[in-house]
């Protein structure tokens, strides 16, 4: 073997060292985010988003059958829910409530109310709150993920609540490494699975009251 051929050797020798120790590095990240303990991944989500000033925040049922929410700088929310079809719109702002009428080009304006503006943050701590959450694993679409179990009902489950055994109904909230992916709410023999997609980004013309509608 003349030199080129053995320098071209070492470099592809070391190069595929190079390649096995970034994914052996990789796969023992990977397998550290899914099985760290004594971490509520939960708990990490809501000080991420008491600590963002503007994100988009959605959970989906069905086309009928979900919430939009967006934050603009801890100022103003947009919520967008639909059930069974129907659609109801606020925007937040200036520390009141706007019920906005798309079909009527007109809005309504609940004064001195902004209990929307932190809906998703409010919703997390309030189930945190109650209890301690019991930690498994389960296969969705064939795969797996880690969850964390809270006794409880949330506004995460979309649709009436009333026939809901409210003395035995708990909720699920499956995560991939520390995203929120999917959130369960369980009662008796009953369950509900939902989508949740979060982004940093939000559209700022979501926040904004189109100039042609009219106050009622």
């Amino acid at each position: 073997m003349n030199k080129n051929k053995k320098i071209i050797l070492i470099i592809t020798i070391i190069i595929a060292i190079i390649i096995v120790a970034v994914g052996v590095c990789f796969i023992i990240k990977n397998y550290i985010d899914e099985n760290k303990e004594g971490v509520s991944r939960l708990n990490e989500l809501y000080n991420k988003l008491t600590n963002t000033n503007s994100y988009t925040f959605s959970i989906t049922l069905d086309d009928n059958n979900k919430v939009n929410y967006a934050k603009q700088d801890n100022k103003a929310a947009y919520i967008d829910t639909y059930y069974k079809g129907q659609e109801l719109k606020f925007i937040v702002k200036d520390g009141n409530t706007n019920l906005i009428k798309d079909e009527n080009k007109a809005y309504y304006t609940f004064k001195n109310n902004e209990t929307e503006l932190y809906k998703i943050e409010l919703q997390i701590r309030d189930i945190m709150e109650e209890n301690q959450a019991t930690i498994g694993k389960e296969k969705i679409d064939n795969k797996n993920y880690r969850y964390e179990e809270y006794a409880g009902l949330t506004d995460f489950y979309l649709g009436d609540d009333s026939q809901i055994n409210m003395e035995n109904v708990k909720t699920r909230f499956y995560f991939k490494k520390d995203k929120l992916v999917y959130v369960k709410t369980i009662s008796d023999n009953n369950e509900q699975l939902v989508k949740i997609d979060y982004k940093d980004e939000v559209d700022n013309n979501l926040f904004s009251i189109p100039s042609d509608y009219k106050q009622m």
